[in-house]
């Protein structure tokens, strides 16, 4: 008997919920490393704008900090994320590439 995978066991888990659950989670297959992405280079388009205008917030806060914070944590789950994906070899290689494709 051959031994599953880990994405067999996910397929296996959804098969295994009713409908309604699943209609639930059908808006959350969208790419974890294509939402990454697009928050990071929203960060760096708004990071770059409040450089040139020297963006401040009413409460004094300075946009280009926060941005920063934001690209640095957006940076730091990546790196989680290409850590932990090689300890559990039954993910796809593309799933090992992710790092090369945040990257982008």
């Amino acid at each position: 008997m051959a031994v599953p995978t880990t994405l067999d066991l996910w397929k296996t888990a959804i098969d295994s919920v009713d409908l309604q659950v699943k209609d639930r989670l059908a808006p959350t297959r969208t790419l974890v490393r294509d939402i990454v992405y697009e928050v990071l280079k929203e960060a760096k388009t708004r990071h770059d704008d409040s450089v040139k205008k020297r963006l401040r917030l009413p409460n004094g806060i300075i946009v280009r900090d926060v941005m920063e914070k934001i690209m640095h944590w957006v940076n730091c789950f990546k790196e989680v994320g290409d850590n932990a994906v090689q300890f559990d070899p039954g993910l796809c290689p593309k799933a090992r590439s992710l790092g090369t494709s945040w990257n982008a």
